[in-house]
């Protein structure tokens, strides 16, 4: 349909709304409709009407509110006339909209013009979310025009349907409203129709196709201003060069590579955010690419932000993005949450008027990638370096292969390379000796540049190098042979460095894993690590073969992930042995412990953030050389190490890497002597996994799990009491979650019961005497005083939760977590007496504790805090409060919606509630109620066909009930 065609369609269909819409109201209304012809008048007679004497105080309150409402529909009607053709006339929509008000303000106690009211700023925040979704340019495309007529006709005629209401009902409406009875219920189902019909052609619009998809995806890091403190968008910290400091200064050619890079992002067709692959085989240099287009446009202020990505594990990921957020120091960006700096950033990406790039090295699984992808409305470029070509179709834009050098250029390379090393007159004499290497290593840039590091250090001509790769049948194969020579001679100091890196996450190895604090926790082999000459030499070495890179400033090594895999490969079975239990010791020996008084690792999160990504580095290793030799070993320093890892991936909510983790951990135990499989190791593996499960809504696992870590401490003869007090904990922790509470009260009793009677079997034994004995952890006083609120049993718990919280608050350093736990426990216990605004100020106190020692807005306690100061703002009658709260709450369930569907559910269903009380939004909420509805009975079957509040809650683990 051409343009004037479409023209005549809307006149006609404009016409005939008009004629329908007057000739079914009453000869005076007809007369009222035509007497008002524009948004102005309606303003000048109704808004403005200070004559108006014999209108409600309530009615003039609710009036005024909707002025900015009506400014709204003001700015759609303008859409109606200009876009859509000359001859639409909209003075019947604002003629109707007169009536309407008019009828509302004649009634005595408000509530008719406050249901009215409601009605319009509905119709108004749709009308503004269509202008929001369609184009910019000056034109309507057919879909938004055909939309913007449905949606205007669809208005008109709901005023039509509201003026015959409103006359029909007006002996009726002079009585008070009350809940759940009067007309407005029968009147309901015809606002919802008409909203239903405007939110239709809203969808068929490409626009909000675009931002469904987007949303389906897992977008929502537009979501997290609505939870931060409104920081601009720009608000960060640029120029930013995030480079990695262990750059190869070697770079050379590529020069087609870089064009071809410019090329296409200059490309008109593309959007405003534009991305690339380069993919090709490990080692040809699609990362020094990378970082070298990077540094030329950063060096020519093309770029004020590079920011570089860690993509090859999920982990990596998270700290890379962590790590950005503080760099840019973007306002409320921490350390500990990586969450958190996920959606900042991202944010930030999509918002920012700075000119960025945003580098995902070594990036192969796009299922790990997807999640942190820019939208496309963000404002920016994007490189992928990867070995998965498949990353050039989705989700880049394209891609460009990275392929080895051919023979000639290779040949150019390594001559490049040597010349600091060799005279200018011997290496214009080794042209020809160079082409035959870079032959016998096709072009393999990782290759050429080893082995100019092997002529260095042997101070060989290349002639001699292939001489030497020719006289060895063993070296036919040119890239094993080249291997071979980089191994083959190391010092015995640069080996075990070499394969103790070999085990680590390739990138940002600290160098003070081999210099721990306490020199004896070196492994026997590893002493010599004390001499700091011995140690600067072999990583010297190491340097000079090109095998691993060092950064100064940092003092951080990284390695190439292809020399990581072929040094194992050509270490022999009990070399690999060897090398992967120095790595574990160093590990163990670096990653930090849980505190036996304390249930958790908060305080040391931020250098446990430091070792993770090693730790699961060497899980992974562990994994691959089970799969190589089914009869490779685990050591006990590995399953200690991941023993204490659990626990902090625990707190972090990492549950996949949790699982994995703990699997690996029960097989790497089974391959330990028996006299290494210790009691302690034995239990910690059902402990956390139980914790988990618990969090994940598994009862009947969590239960099983956490009864069997009590009884392997159990048959340990000399258990260590405060360990078997934990673990009477964690199951009284699933009790108080699952049920029943009775029984859960009696494991809190004995868990705590066990503790204090170490604690006085202690007295005097510890120098300082008893004042350095924890009689009775905090936790295990919340966890009991928590229990007993569940139960009604109020004045007893009080005692238990405010001693815990006074405890916490004289903890030194202050142990904010547990004392913000404590806080909202007491929260609980006054709510369930009914003192709603003592509640409310104890869950804010809550809040506040926890934002001040984490800042983590996203995590699962900050929205338990704000569901339970939407219930108090509701039973107190503050509803928009309540809402707010609510919609804040779901934010957090939204972004961690794997596992927190049963804290989704039962928001939903607090806001359906809220909605409810909302005049014009009981279609809101009837929808909410059926996914609230739908989603309970997806978690807990559906024997219970009402589901209450208790029952939402029943889903949720005890913490943040």
């Amino acid at each position: 349909m051409d343009t004037p065609e479409l023209e005549r369609h809307f006149e006609e269909g404009w016409r005939s709304t008009k004629k329908s819409c007057l000739g079914r109201v009453e000869r005076d209304d007809q007369r009222t409709i035509r007497s008002c012809r524009s948004f102005e008048e309606l303003k000048e007679t109704v808004i403005e009407d200070t004559d108006a004497r014999d209108r409600s105080e309530g009615a003039l309150h609710e009036l005024s509110l909707i002025n900015p409402r009506l400014v709204g529909l003001r700015n759609f009607s303008y859409h109606f006339t200009d876009k859509l053709g000359p001859r639409l006339d909209p003075a019947v929509f604002w003629g109707l909209l007169r009536l309407v008000l008019n009828l509302a303000l004649q009634f005595d106690d408000g509530d008719p013009m406050r249901r009215v009211a409601q009605m319009i700023k509905k119709l108004s925040r749709q009308a503004e979310s269509f202008q929001d979704q369609c184009s910019n340019g000056s034109t309507f495309t057919r879909k938004e025009k055909e939309a913007c007529f449905e949606i205007f006709v669809g208005m008109t005629e709901f005023f039509t349907k509201t003026v015959l209401f409103l006359r029909d009902s007006e002996d009726a409406l002079q009585v008070p409203f009350r809940t759940g009875d009067g007309p407005w219920l029968a009147f309901g189902p015809t606002f919802d129709n008409a909203v239903h019909e405007i939110e239709e052609s809203l969808e068929g619009l490409e626009k909000l196709a675009a931002m469904n998809q987007m949303r389906a995806q897992d977008n929502v890091s537009w979501l997290y201003s609505y939870l931060t403190l409104g920081s601009r968008p720009d608000e960060a910290d640029v120029p930013c060069n995030m480079t990695p400091p262990t750059k190869n200064s070697r770079f050379f050619d590529r020069d087609d590579v870089i064009d071809d890079i410019d090329k296409h992002y200059q490309k008109k067709d593309l959007g405003p955010f534009r991305s690339l692959a380069l993919y090709g085989m490990a080692g040809v240099g699609k990362t020094h690419i990378a970082m070298k287009y990077a540094q030329k446009k950063y060096s020519k202020r093309e770029l004020n932000a590079v920011l570089w990505v860690a993509a090859e594990t999920a982990m990596s990921i998270k700290q890379s993005f962590t790590e950005i957020s503080l760099r840019l120091k973007l306002p409320n960006a921490t350390a500990k949450s990586h969450d958190d700096n996920h959606l900042l950033v991202r944010s930030w990406l999509q918002h920012t008027k700075t000119k960025w790039l945003i580098v995902f090295d070594n990036a192969d699984d796009p299922d790990i990638l997807l999640p942190y992808w820019p939208n496309s409305a963000s404002r920016g470029q994007a490189i992928i370096t990867t070995r998965n070509h498949s990353l050039a179709y989705e989700p880049a834009d394209a891609g460009l292969e990275v392929a080895s050098w051919d023979t000639e250029t290779g040949s150019k390379y390594i001559l490049h390379l040597l010349s600091g090393y060799i005279s200018a007159d011997l290496l214009a004499n080794q042209h020809q000796s160079a082409f035959a290497l870079s032959e016998r290593l096709s072009g393999h840039a990782l290759a050429l540049s080893n082995m100019a590091g092997v002529i260095h250090r042997r101070s060989w001509t290349i002639k001699e190098l292939v001489d030497f790769i020719d006289s060895h049948p063993d070296f036919k194969d040119g890239l094993s042979a080249m291997w071979q020579l980089s191994f083959g001679n190391l010092q015995e100091h640069s080996a075990a460095i070499l394969s103790v890196v070999s085990f680590c996450n390739p990138d940002s190895i600290p160098q003070m894993l081999f210099e721990p604090d306490d020199p004896s926790q070196l492994p026997a082999d590893m002493q010599w690590c004390t001499d700091m000459e011995s140690l600067s030499k072999a990583i010297e070495e190491l340097q000079i073969i090109a095998l691993i890179r060092r950064d100064r400033d940092t003092r951080q090594l990284a390695v190439h992930r292809l020399i990581q895999t072929h040094f194992r490969q050509f270490m022999s079975e009990n070399e690999r042995q060897a090398a992967f239990a120095r790595a574990s010791a160093l590990l163990y020996a670096a990653f930090p412990r849980r505190d036996a008084t304390k249930a958790q690792m908060f305080d040391v999160w931020e250098r446990c953030s430091l070792w993770v990504q090693h730790v699961i580095a060497l899980k992974d290793g562990f994994k691959q050389e089970r799969k190589r030799l089914p009869t490779f070993r685990g050591c006990r320093e590995f399953c200690e190490l991941l023993v204490t890892c659990q626990r902090f991936i625990l707190e972090q909510h990492a549950f996949p890497e949790l699982a994995d983790m703990v699997q690996v951990n029960e097989i790497a135990l089974s391959t330990l002597d028996p006299a290494d499989q210790t009691y302690d190791l034995l239990s910690s593996l059902p402990s956390h996994l139980g914790q988990m499960q618990a969090r994940l809504g598994k009862s009947r696992e969590a239960l099983d799990s956490a009864t069997k870590s009590r009884a392997i401490r159990l048959r340990d003869p000399e258990a260590e009491p405060r360990e078997v007090a934990w673990a009477e904990h964690n199951i009284a922790q699933v009790l108080t979650t699952f049920g029943p509470l009775d029984e859960a009260l009696e494991w809190h009793q004995l868990g705590l019961g066990t503790w204090k009677a170490w604690a006085s079997s202690q007295q005097g034994n510890v120098d300082g005497g008893a004042a350095q004995i924890v009689t009775a952890p905090p936790v295990m006083k919340t966890g009991l005083g928590r229990c007993l609120v569940f139960m009604g049993r109020l004045e007893e718990a009080r005692p238990y939760l405010e001693s815990a919280y006074s405890d916490l608050m004289d903890t030194k350093p202050l142990n904010w977590a547990m004392a913000a736990s404590a806080r909202y426990a007491i929260g609980r216990l006054e709510m369930r007496a009914t003192n709603y605004d003592v509640a409310e100020a104890r869950f804010m106190e809550a809040q506040s504790l926890w934002l001040k020692g984490d800042k983590a807005r996203t995590d699962h306690f900050n929205g338990a805090c704000m569901y339970r100061m939407a219930c108090c703002a509701l039973d107190l009658g503050k509803t928009e409060a309540a809402i707010k709260h609510l919609h804040d709450a779901m934010i957090v369930t939204l972004i961690h919606k794997e596992y927190m569907a049963g804290e989704h559910a039962r928001c939903l269903y607090k806001l359906s509630q809220a909605l409810f009380q909302e005049p014009g939004r009981e279609a809101e909420s009837r929808q909410l109620l059926r996914e609230a509805e739908e989603l309970y009975f997806s978690l807990a079957g559906d024997a219970n066909q009402n589901p209450s509040e208790e029952d939402y809650d029943s889903l949720v683990y005890c913490l943040w009930r």
